[in-house]
């Protein structure tokens, strides 16, 4: 479940940041998203792409998106977690 629900959550924020091109937060996340493949290290690298998305300055990302990102955060460190994977 977690996996489909992150899929769902970083799919509308690429959707979304597509649409109104911006590329700051495209450039962050696209490569470990488009990359990933359930590994360990494809796991790490979205989690240090989506904690890299936080650190944007405050117009990067809407309101909306940064609760997104922070429900997709919280959805790979438990995901992560579960899997006895350590992220810094």
């Amino acid at each position: 479940m977690t996996e489909s629900r992150l899929a769902e959550l970083l799919g509308a924020l690429v959707d979304g940041w597509c649409a109104r091109r911006a590329l700051e937060p495209l450039a962050v996340l696209l490569p470990a998203y488009l990359a990933f493949s359930g590994l360990t290290d494809a796991w790490l690298d979205l989690a240090q792409a989506v904690d890299d998305l936080r650190g944007l300055g405050p117009d990067a990302l809407t309101d909306e998106e940064r609760a997104v990102v922070s429900e997709a955060r919280a959805l790979i460190h438990q995901a992560l977690k579960a899997a006895g994977i350590t992220h810094p």
